[in-house]
């Protein structure tokens, strides 16, 4: 019969007898060659799994640092004409600023500058914020809040990234230094 054993050891298949003709010892090392293959098959789908994962990682990242600058590089454009008019400058830097962050449309920011209270559009106070101190001629003159709404779907990453703070303390800075400048400019 086809596909039997006629000597005990030897397995043959085919149309014919001779067409395949494998030991049993041939076939356990066929078998455990391709076991390793699998396995290494396996490390490899694993290793491109971590891949995956890490540039996954990476472009989000690279994509919050382009969020940031482009809020550097509003307001920098917003303060490159020197007949700026400072409270729609700063209606401007307050509504433009959310989109910096991580969850723009979780995030609203409120402006308290001379007297002055600016808010982005929806503003809503929430529990969980980032506060920076606007100074002018070295005194604090001014506060500057972003306020956020934490997301449900990623409770692993932090409500406000390092560089987020640092964008927060920048913007600070600088409006402090256009105030600052503004002041000096009228009063000459």
């Amino acid at each position: 019969m086809q596909g039997e054993s006629t000597d005990g050891d030897r397995l043959m298949c085919g149309d014919h007898r001779n067409d395949w003709d494998v030991s049993r010892e041939e076939l356990i090392d066929a078998l455990r060659e391709a076991h390793q293959q699998v396995l290494e098959l396996q490390a490899q789908r694993k290793e491109y799994h971590w891949l995956e994962e890490a540039l996954h990682k990476r472009t989000r990242e690279l994509s919050e640092r382009v969020k940031e600058l482009d809020c550097l590089y509003f307001i920098a454009d917003c303060i490159r004409d020197r007949d700026f008019d400072l409270v729609e400058l700063l209606r401007r830097i307050v509504a433009f600023l959310p989109r910096g962050f991580q969850n723009p449309e979780q995030t609203w920011v409120s402006l308290s500058i001379l007297g002055q209270t600016f808010q982005s559009p929806g503003f809503r106070q929430t529990a969980h914020f980032r506060d920076a101190k606007i100074l002018t001629s070295r005194k604090q003159t001014g506060r500057l809040r972003i306020c956020v709404s934490p997301p449900s779907h990623a409770p692993e990453i932090p409500l406000f990234l390092r560089e987020e703070i640092a964008l927060v303390n920048t913007v600070s800075q600088w409006i402090g230094s256009i105030v600052e400048h503004k002041m000096l400019e009228e009063r000459f």
